[in-house]
């Protein structure tokens, strides 16, 4: 009884591992989209409400196209305004996924959703 407790906490650790380092890798993808969003529009490029091409761009170069493999990739001005917005202009990435699991099927999760939110500024963190 013992080992079958062991084997079934092993394969849980497998799963929220895997999930855990595709979170990561998401988070990197909406990291550089923001990025590359906010230089865009620094630039002199526009990014509407959900698009920003530049963003969208260099999530799909690392693999997140949207509606692509149960991707979804949205870039643009925050839904919600930041906290100062007369401080400077926003760009947030939204990045989610559906990761298939390996050994939580057998509770009947076969996909998890995975997401993270990302937002860049062209206001400095020292003001100026």
């Amino acid at each position: 009884m013992g080992l079958v407790v062991l084997m079934g906490f092993l394969a849980l650790a497998v799963d929220v591992g895997s999930l855990w380092t595709q979170r990561r890798q998401i988070q990197t993808v909406a990291d550089a989209a923001a990025v590359a969003g906010m230089n865009a529009l620094q630039s002199g490029l526009t990014c509407s409400s959900g698009s920003c091409p530049a963003a969208q761009d260099v999530a799909k170069i690392n693999g997140y196209q949207d509606g692509v493999n149960g991707a979804t990739v949205t870039a643009g001005p925050p839904g919600t305004p930041p906290a100062s917005p007369a401080n400077g202009t926003y760009v947030e990435v939204d990045v989610a996924q559906s990761v298939p699991t390996y050994f939580l099927r057998v509770l009947g999760y076969d996909t998890v959703n995975v997401s993270t939110r990302e937002s860049a500024s062209t206001r400095s963190a020292c003001g100026y």
